[in-house]
């Protein structure tokens, strides 16, 4: 054996029940070749990936042909291992290619792929089975750096992922039964909530057991649609040919399994999966203690998992869910009952009661606080001394009427509620500054703030039979509280506002400090130009006409200062008249000229010498577009570009500045350029009849802003 077929041979060593398989292939007949002449890079990967804890698999060269190791063999199941070594990965995965396919491809391109808790839908076992998966491909390269092949790092999750979506099933049950009042409404709200997981509980069917008659019936249906044979309305629990089991489950009190659903009603479709139901489980639910269920559950089983164990647990916690909230309310209306009965009991006590409630009656009249009784479930008011009833603003009448009765302005704000809890419960209540609503003789209700106290009044056998209301009225202070707390905020909003008109004070300090200093640069730059003999004699009028022209320019900008507050309070007068805008534009350029070519800032300009004329006001005109190219410059970087474009578009003249500064947030404008720039050159556009648009980018290739502003044509 020569040296490379020993190396070949090492390349195999090892690994486990796929090594051995590898050694056993013929790879000279396959599309990979012998293994001797196999590229350095897969030689190498193949031992690494034998010897790895993690299901991990290879993709060699065009046809995409399976290396993989023993973790990787529960990815491909019983169906598809061993023959997927060696062969292309398309033969194995026939059934998802089409989700596949363009990964791989993508990595073959180069690209690194990787999937979360992907569902990839395998047949593994038989059938198209639900499976989650989280992976990594990367292209895998040969020793010129070819792309030739995919190495994939695969985890399944389908566990993990099932057992949370069950979870959250589970939670979602629980909270949609919490308080549920009757069975059947119990049923009825479980269903709902079981097929919302239409993947785990394709469909359920709820049966009430009526022991006396034998029967089933059905009180809920989810998920079936109007598939009648597969949801009789009632159900003989003696009958052995019964659409379902229902009293073999109930008889047998543990689940069975239904496993010919297609025998029984053809295919039975339900769920987000397009196959199928062929399983459904029957669960019995019986209270402890009893004889028999009261509620049998029969619920689809998912066509793409098969009902293992964690499947099966699943399915009894949502039967104890179920079963827990049916037997609340099972024992909820027997609390009630017994309740009714001691509500019996109750009034034959409060005969016997009577002589010494005739007593409380003086102490309570003479209490010089406000006093009342209400007794029984019905809250009926017993006793309201006066100076209840003065408080209360009432007559002696609403004594022995219901307390919503005497009190009907107070439906809805919950004081009967408290009563009635306090009844239940036996337990006294404080409150403090209620607030609360009477009718006292006015127009309109009063709000009233109360301090008061429900003390529950028990009789002999601990039952609380009535409620002692006491309370004082404090209005009056809850008002003055209120008053002072409401000054004390707008103290607080003064100071706010404060605050900020101090921030834009500054912040328009800054921004007129950038507009005064434009033409001074303007005027600096051509001087120290004509100082320096940069300026060719037959361009020194030009240098003076624009010097003049910037200084003419700056007190435009001091006398913009008071446009500004005549623009907030609407004082604003242009001197509007027919202006050459491919003029001002020109001249707005070279005044800016120096200022860029100071920073190698590029300034490409086309301009229609026939747009226009315009109706503006020369100076804001002057003004707006002298703005908008010094912005441009400021916020562009050394050796920057500026396109500058006047044309005419239909009734109207639009110019358009755009560079490659930094850009900004246009709702973030008024803090950063808008204060005077932004802000005073859209107002006067708008005084014009004219508009402004903004347009800028902070992240991307590219990146500035883009202004444009429209100006009507002159008539």
């Amino acid at each position: 054996m020569t040296a490379i077929e020993e190396e070949a041979d090492d390349c195999f060593a090892g690994g486990g029940e796929c090594g051995a398989l590898m050694r056993s292939i013929r790879w000279s007949e396959t599309p990979l070749g012998p293994s001797r002449q196999w590229p350095r890079t897969l030689r190498t990967l193949i031992p690494i990936v034998l010897a790895s804890r993690f299901a991990m698999r290879i993709l060699w060269g065009p046809e995409l042909i399976l290396l993989y190791n023993d973790a990787y063999r529960p990815v491909l199941g019983p169906r598809k291992h061993p023959a997927a070594m060696g062969r292309p990965v398309e033969e194995s995965y026939l059934e998802l290619w089409h989700t596949v396919g363009p990964l791989f491809a993508r990595v073959m391109q180069g690209e690194a792929v990787a999937l979360d808790d992907g569902i990839l839908p395998l047949n593994r076992n038989g059938y198209l089975e639900e499976c989650y998966f989280t992976l990594s491909y990367s292209p895998m390269r040969d020793e010129e750096g070819t792309i030739r092949g995919v190495l994939g790092v695969v985890h399944e999750t389908t566990e993990r992922v099932l057992a949370e979506r069950r979870l959250v099933a589970l939670r979602q049950l629980a909270a949609d039964l919490a308080d549920a009042t009757t069975v059947e409404a119990t049923c009825q709200r479980a269903g709902e909530a079981l097929v919302r997981n239409g993947a785990d509980v394709p469909f359920a069917l709820f049966y009430v057991i009526d022991d006396e008659q034998h029967q089933a019936h059905l009180v809920s249906s989810a998920g079936l649609g109007d598939l009648r044979e597969a949801m009789p309305a009632v159900t003989a629990l003696d009958d052995e040919g019964a659409p379902w089991p229902l009293g073999l489950a109930a008889r047998g009190r543990v689940p069975l399994t239904v496993t010919d659903i297609a025998r029984r009603f053809g295919e039975v479709h339900a769920g987000p999966f397009p196959e199928a139901i062929t399983s459904a489980i029957v669960l019995p639910l019986t209270r402890p203690g009893a004889a028999s269920p009261r509620v049998v559950v029969v619920a689809g089983i998912n066509p793409r998992h098969a009902l293992d164990d964690q499947y099966q647990a699943f399915f009894e916690l949502l039967a104890e869910h179920v079963a827990k909230a049916v037997f609340n309310v099972l024992a909820r209306d027997e609390e009630r009952r017994h309740a009714e009965a001691l509500a019996a009991a109750a009034r034959t006590a409060e005969r016997a009661a009577e002589a010494e409630r005739k007593r409380l009656y003086e102490l309570f009249m003479q209490a010089p606080m406000p006093v009342a009784i209400v007794r029984g479930r019905a809250l009926v008011m017993e006793l309201a001394n006066d100076a209840a009833l003065q408080a209360w603003g009432k007559k002696r009448d609403i004594i022995g009427k219901t307390f919503l009765q005497g009190f009907p302005e107070i439906e809805g704000q919950g004081l009967d509620t408290l009563l009635q809890g306090v009844l239940d419960s036996g337990v006294t209540f404080r409150g403090s500054e209620i607030e609360t609503h009477f009718e006292r003789g006015g127009p309109e209700l009063d709000e009233v703030y109360w301090n008061f106290v429900y003390a529950p009044l028990l009789e002999g056998d601990g039952r609380a039979s009535g409620v002692m209301v006491c309370g004082f009225e404090v209005t009056e202070q809850v008002m003055a509280r209120r008053r002072i707390e409401r000054l004390a905020e707008e103290l607080a909003q003064q100071k706010t506002a404060l605050e900020a008109a101090h921030r834009l004070k500054d912040e328009f300090v800054a921004t007129m400090s950038h507009e005064l200093r434009t033409p001074l640069n303007a005027i600096l730059g051509w001087t120290r130009m004509m100082k320096s003999g940069r300026v060719v004699p037959t361009r020194v009028p030009h240098a003076l006409e624009t010097i003049e022209r910037n200084v003419i320019a700056q007190t435009a900008l001091i006398d913009d200062l008071l446009d500004v507050s005549r623009i907030i309070t609407g004082k604003l007068r242009l001197n509007v008249e027919s202006v050459d805008f491919p003029h001002v534009v020109q001249a707005s350029l070279d005044t800016l000229r120096p200022a860029s070519e100071a920073r190698g800032i590029q300034i490409h300009a086309v301009i229609d010498s026939h747009a226009g004329p315009v109706v503006g006001d020369p100076d804001r005109l002057s003004q707006i577009v002298t703005n908008l190219l010094s912005n441009a410059v400021k916020f562009s970087p050394k050796g920057g570009r500026i396109h500058v474009h006047l044309e005419r578009v239909s009734s109207v003249v639009r110019l358009t500045v755009e560079d490659n500064g930094v850009g900004f947030k246009i709702e973030e404008a008024v803090e950063k350029r808008e204060s005077f720039g932004l802000s005073g050159m859209h107002e006067r556009v708008a005084l014009l009849g004219g508009q402004f648009q903004v347009e800028s980018r902070t992240e991307g290739p590219k990146r500035g802003t883009k202004i444009s502003i429209e100006l009507p044509i002159a008539k």
